[in-house]
């Protein structure tokens, strides 16, 4: 990973370019989340997609979330997953 982003700009909407292996890589993340009544986060979701490009071909396109949802009995439920 270091390699990857030792050439990365970022903007200001969660999006970096950086270099791909091979090509150009684009890494765009969204954060979500939602509080209760209480004011104490009830789920946090980061997405993340990663698209790889060469030449203006497609070498990978990649989207994975991960985060947590809270259960009824008020326990915390971990995930991630890939789309």
């Amino acid at each position: 990973s270091k390699i990857m982003l030792r050439n990365a700009r970022f903007d200001d909407t969660g999006n970096v370019t950086t270099t791909g292996i091979p090509g150009q890589m684009r890494v765009s993340m969204v954060f979500s989340d939602e509080a209760n009544d209480e004011g104490v986060t009830d789920w946090f979701n980061k997405r993340e997609r990663f698209k790889d490009t060469l030449f203006g071909y497609t070498c990978y396109d990649m989207v994975i979330n991960y985060g947590f949802r809270t259960l009824e009995d008020g326990s915390r439920e971990c995930y991630h997953f890939g789309e």
